[in-house]
């Protein structure tokens, strides 16, 4: 790993240790970035690395390997969509592999560059590997991904939103489809079209994830103490919700994923992450407890972004929705 790189990610790891809202990344992804592209047989590049490849050096194929929508929205220029995910990890599909292939050309010593979303995407690394795999001998991976190039690169910003606060509307979600058994927890009462204000509680938790951010994984284990917590407790059992929304996910890894980590509450999706962007949260995982407000819209309460805090979060939770009662 480059200096140059080593100090980037170092720069974008904020420790999260309360209910704030600091987007954070994962703390060990620089040196889990490192030994991937070890064991992968690749190398990585920094933002400044990957500028001059793309201005000075010799033309790369440069491989953005996110969603087709998430590339639509915006991607570095020349860059071209060959989406990978989760299930290329074990074999990645022919096909696809064909098409890099011809897209590459003949000189296996040919720069490709990949990329995914942020440092805890890793379709860029499974990418890279499988990449290597088929005898290129230049392969780089660019671990910062779009987030990084875009934060590197003011111009290509669009207008930012402020992050909602405790005290403010949270945005209108839609909820489909709904399972039978999701229906009867939340109340609802059509089973193939409803909004999160359909759901019938007093208090909602709200659970942003992705399935292939690795520190979701680990926030979903806390999220899996808060509900075994709120289950032993009649009072939050009674008033209490929760619900998972899978940011940039479409419904068959979100439900992969929720059957995979043993997710006990309804899982939705939010396919192009405009509900999370209304948020103005770009980081992940984030959970949000929400109260039932004013013509049934639910307004925030407590918001924790990150992996830190967990205790604090739920005895801060437990007294917001027990006071009064």
């Amino acid at each position: 790993m480059s200096l140059r790189l080593a100090a980037v990610l170092f720069a974008v790891i904020v420790a999260v240790s309360g209910t704030t809202a600091i987007p954070t990344f994962a703390a060990p992804w620089p040196e889990q970035a490192a030994r991937e592209a070890k064991q992968g047989g690749y190398s990585l590049v920094d933002t400044a690395e990957l500028a001059h490849i793309l201005e000075n050096g010799r033309k790369p194929l440069l491989l953005d390997v996110r969603p087709d929508y998430e590339f639509r929205e915006g991607h570095i220029e020349g860059a071209i969509n060959v989406e990978f995910d989760l299930g290329d990890d074990r074999h990645a599909a022919p096909a696809k592999l064909d098409r890099i292939r011809r897209l590459a050309g003949p000189d296996t010593s040919r720069p490709i560059v990949i990329y995914c979303r942020s440092l805890q995407c890793i379709r860029s690394a499974i990418a890279a590997r499988e990449v290597a795999n088929m005898g290129y001998g230049n392969v780089l991976r660019y671990p910062l991904g779009w987030f990084g190039w875009v934060a590197a690169h003011p111009a290509l910003q669009s207008e930012g939103i402020d992050p909602i606060k405790a005290g403010d509307v949270f945005p209108g979600c839609p909820i489909w489809p709904i399972e039978a058994e999701a229906q009867e927890y939340l109340g609802l009462e059509n089973l193939n079209r409803a909004f999160l204000e359909a759901v019938r509680a007093d208090y909602l938790l709200v659970q942003f994830f992705n399935s292939e951010c690795p520190a979701c994984l680990e926030g979903m284990k806390a999220v899996e103490q808060y509900w075994n917590r709120v289950q032993a407790e009649p009072t939050m059992r009674q008033r209490l919700r929760f619900v998972g929304i899978a940011s940039h996910d479409c419904l068959h890894d979100a439900r992969a994923f929720s059957r995979r980590v043993g997710i006990p509450f309804p899982v939705f999706t939010d396919p192009d992450g405009s509900v999370l962007q209304r948020t103005g949260y770009q980081s992940l995982p984030v959970t949000f407890l929400l109260r039932r407000g004013e013509q049934g819209r639910w307004v925030v309460m407590l918001i924790k972004d990150g992996l830190g805090g967990a205790n604090r979060f739920y005895r801060d939770m437990r007294s917001s929705v027990t006071s009064g009662y």
